[in-house]
């Protein structure tokens, strides 16, 4: 929770995307929660993999790169 934007995560120990990664930030995304209301969501994903990406407006993030983000 950073002001006004919350930062959602899930950690994935797969090494490859799948599209099934994406399910539950897509719901939280289309149907927030009322504590969330009119606040940027901003979605990512940690994974096992190699590259950093953006894939369906999530940032995918390699779990050795987590150090590197801003959480707060």
């Amino acid at each position: 929770d950073v002001g006004d934007r919350v930062i959602v995560t899930e950690i994935k120990s797969a090494r490859t995307v799948a599209g099934d990664f994406f399910a539950n930030l897509e719901r939280l995304l289309r149907s927030p929660p009322d504590a969330l209301a009119g606040r940027d969501i901003e979605p990512r994903i940690v994974y096992g993999g190699s590259r950093r990406q953006r894939r369906r407006g999530t940032a995918v993030v390699r779990w050795d790169e987590m150090h590197d983000l801003e959480w707060w």
